[in-house]
């Protein structure tokens, strides 16, 4: 069993993913959070003192801080990772730190530090740098990474956003790097990316999937949409709202629902169709959470371009756990979409949950399952 006991400097905490599964694979912290809670002061120096955090996924930098009294701030985008927070942070008795999502502005404020879990979005760090470096001023920045994790000439990145970076020695498979804020850097622009199936370009934002084009399994997905239908369907793991966006151009009755855990993504699949269909905005619904999860509605047909990473990690278990969800949202008789890695099978995941599965297309890197109710 995954262990879920961490120590800390501050004491212990008991931390689990988000949604918990019995038999989680997955630790709730790594050696990239061990490494960077090493490098704070003692709880006296830290008691009182206003510490924003950056990309904590499960809690254990913002939790660790609350132990030794930080006044914590939480800067998110993935809706798992807010609650994964709130839930471990009421298993400790501890208060939730405020949190703040990557979209929100914020305002002018003091802080004695930031803390900073690298992403596997470069794009969406680099927004959130200088959102913060406005709010906040050159104050200093710790930054951690696993070694495996680490982007390609991560240094030269970091020096090109941050001031004074110094890199420290590794630890637990991590690096730590100090750096200090720059006020007043430019914003990131989205990316604008034309497509023929659409009227107008689509705008990508910083930290969305997938930036500089449309992702060749999404194209190929788009390749086969039904044309001339109705009814509601579904764009589930939306990005961008690609497909949703694709079903649209094809399918004037049809309305659509954008689901995705990225606060980003809802907003940028909103702006899109905002661009792109204006006339369809009212009709559209853009739902921020764990897939399909509080949603009463069922759909006639559902998209799904699923991720098979959770933050930096490996996780398919995202991915069966939405195919569940469409089976569930569906109408009798209602289709899943949905397309896949070839080196990623998910034939048993789409025999339990659904009556039957068929392959409608397969180029050399990707595979399009239907499957219905």
């Amino acid at each position: 069993m995954t262990d879920t006991l961490f120590s800390t400097p501050f004491g212990e905490l008991a931390l689990r993913r988000w949604p918990r599964r019995r038999q989680e694979r997955l630790q709730a912290w790594d050696g990239a959070d061990r490494y960077l809670l090493q490098h704070l002061p003692p709880p006296e120096a830290l008691a009182g003192e206003g510490t924003w955090v950056l990309n904590d996924q499960c809690g254990a930098l913002a939790l660790a801080l609350q132990q030794a009294g930080a006044v914590v701030t939480s800067v998110g985008d993935d809706w798992l990772s807010q609650r994964a927070v709130l839930a471990n942070a009421a298993d400790n008795g501890l208060t939730p730190p405020a949190w703040l999502w990557s979209d929100e502005p914020v305002a002018p404020a003091s802080a004695a530090r930031v803390l900073v879990k690298v992403p596997r979005q470069l794009a969406l760090l680099e927004y959130q740098l200088v959102m913060l470096g406005h709010a906040l001023g050159p104050v200093p920045v710790k930054l951690a990474v696993l070694d495996k994790h680490m982007p390609g000439r991560f240094i030269a990145w970091l020096n090109a956003r941050l001031g004074d970076v110094e890199p420290l020695p590794g630890a637990f498979k991590a690096h730590v790097f100090r750096a200090r804020l720059r006020a007043g850097a430019p914003f990131p622009q989205p990316d604008q990316v034309t497509w023929p199936l659409l009227p107008q370009a689509l705008q990508v934002f910083p930290g969305v999937f997938s930036a500089g084009q449309v992702d060749p399994g999404s194209a190929l997905l788009a390749s086969v949409l039904p044309k001339g239908e109705a009814g509601r369907w579904a764009d589930l793991g939306c990005g961008a709202g690609t497909l949703g966006l694709a079903a649209m151009a094809a399918n004037p009755g049809v309305a659509l629902t954008f689901a995705d855990a990225s606060r980003q993504a809802i907003r940028c699949a909103r702006a899109n169709v905002a661009h792109c269909f204006p006339a369809r905005l009212a009709d559209s619904v853009f739902h921020h959470g764990n897939g399909l999860d509080g949603l009463d509605a069922d759909f006639d047909r559902v998209l799904l371009n699923p991720p098979f990473h959770r933050g930096n990690a490996v996780d398919t278990a995202v991915a069966e756990m939405l195919v569940r969800h469409a089976a569930r949202h569906l109408n009798p008789g209602g289709e899943l979409l949905m397309v896949v890695n070839r080196h990623l099978d998910y034939r048993r995941s789409l025999r339990r949950a659904f009556a039957a599965h068929e392959q409608v297309a397969a180029d050399r890197r990707f595979v399009v399952w239907s499957a219905r109710r």
